[in-house]
């Protein structure tokens, strides 16, 4: 887009920047109220909008991807979860199983 916008900016801005010749190339030298405004608004929304449908395109072949590698992993090695923080007095197989059936109603 810098190859767009920078020209645009430089030549039809309204040289709001005045002499910071720095600024010309950006948005500071666009003047209030100019069309370029317009057009800066759609790229932000063409870009939001392109953004969100490629995560959402990738997450939804992600998780297909998850799903099939963990079908293809033993029941045991699937079903794995990670438990952290535990209190010293559960840091055994036995004070571990009180403490995970007291928090989520086991037997």
């Amino acid at each position: 887009f810098c190859l767009i916008l920078a020209p645009l900016h430089v030549f039809f801005g309204g040289n709001a920047a005045g002499n910071d010749y720095l600024s010309w190339q950006g948005f500071a030298n666009v003047e209030q109220g100019s069309k370029l405004c317009w057009l800066h608004a759609f790229l932000v929304w063409y870009v939001v909008l392109f953004v969100d449908t490629r995560i959402y395109k990738f997450q939804n072949k992600f998780v297909k991807l998850r799903v099939h590698w963990l079908q293809k992993l033993s029941h045991i090695e699937s079903c794995t979860i990670l438990v952290e923080n535990i209190p010293l007095r559960h840091r055994t197989v036995a004070g571990l199983r009180k403490y995970m059936n007291n928090m989520f109603g086991g037997r």
